[in-house]
């Protein structure tokens, strides 16, 4: 082999993985400690969210965190970090999910009853557990956001959207 062929080849790559660093120190994400969230990711500007983040323990019947994110991206806010309204939504949901999410106006989905294996008009509380959910702009549930909801009897997950706040099954995911 050519000597300057081997050359071409470790300088190319020296610079292929000078790139990647580099890139990767421009804007990385952020784990910061927060007094609220379990684990907390702040996103650099350009990124699909604002903020990611982990709860422990709690939703009822479910041992695995609650994920967590931002609806609104960095030009819909001032500040990278969850607003106070946001961390309220949380907890406002959180303490009361099942009413919360007024699931009683799915019940009556017949494809939903199928999905899950049961009517959710009498015990969709043992058949569904809250497994991650987004938070609206400004925590305010008018605005859109969405709550996806696990049923462990059949492992699929139901994908609610909420909108104006009315929900409507968006997708189901096994």
């Amino acid at each position: 082999m050519d000597p300057w062929v081997g050359v071409v080849v470790v300088a190319a790559s020296i610079g292929a993985i000078a790139h990647l660093a580099l890139r990767r120190k421009g804007n990385p994400v952020r784990s910061v400690e927060h007094p609220f969230f379990s684990r907390l990711w702040l996103w650099p500007p350009g990124s699909h969210t604002r903020w990611e983040a982990e709860i422990d323990g709690s939703a009822p019947g479910r041992e695995e965190p609650v994920g967590v994110h931002a609806e609104t991206v960095h030009a819909q806010a001032a500040s990278d970090v969850p607003k106070e309204a946001e961390i309220a939504f949380c907890e406002r949901l959180l303490a009361n999910p099942h009413g919360f999410f007024a699931l009683s106006e799915l019940a009556n989905d017949r494809d939903v009853r199928t999905l899950v294996g049961s009517d959710l008009r009498h015990d969709w509380r043992e058949t569904a557990s809250l497994d991650g959910f987004s938070v609206p702009l400004d925590g305010d549930r008018t605005n859109p956001w969405g709550a996806t909801f696990l049923c462990a009897a059949t492992g699929y997950h139901l994908n609610i959207r909420f909108e104006r706040g009315t929900p409507r099954l968006e997708s189901v995911d096994r």
